[in-house]
């Protein structure tokens, strides 16, 4: 998943790669609730484009023996963006009050979750490796 922020520091000792991926993709998804985008060009945009563009090893699809990065979402229940649900160290963001149609529930890295119902957990971390 493509992110205008990479990796953000959550706290001292931990830090959640794609934290603002998930804000990122929430946008988007309002955009197909709107009718203005359908789903498939947001994972080519957002998933398939980055990884191909960076040639990023073993990333940005569902194959096997890729990694298994992934965010679920709900698409039935909104989110509204607060200072009390923002978990980078700022606690801040240009969207705070504005409610999205759809909520992330899950996101794996690595096939481990790293963000489940508002919470981060530590899964590790790889650097990322480029077919260059």
């Amino acid at each position: 998943m493509g992110s205008s922020t990479g990796n953000m520091l959550v706290d001292d000792k931990k830090v959640l790669q794609a934290i603002f991926a998930e804000v990122d993709m929430l946008m988007m998804l309002e955009l197909a609730c709107r009718g203005e985008i359908t789903k498939e060009p947001i994972v080519a945009k957002m998933c398939h484009a980055p990884a191909s563009l960076f040639d990023v090893h073993k990333r940005g699809y569902i194959r096997k023996g890729y990694f298994a990065d992934l965010v679920l979402v709900n698409p039935n229940k909104p989110y509204t963006i607060s200072h009390d649900n923002i978990l980078y160290k700022c606690k801040w963001s240009p969207l705070e009050g504005e409610t999205m149609s759809t909520t992330i529930g899950k996101t794996f890295l690595y096939g481990k979750i790293a963000f489940e119902n508002g919470i981060v957990n530590d899964v590790g971390g790889e650097m990322l490796e480029f077919d260059r």
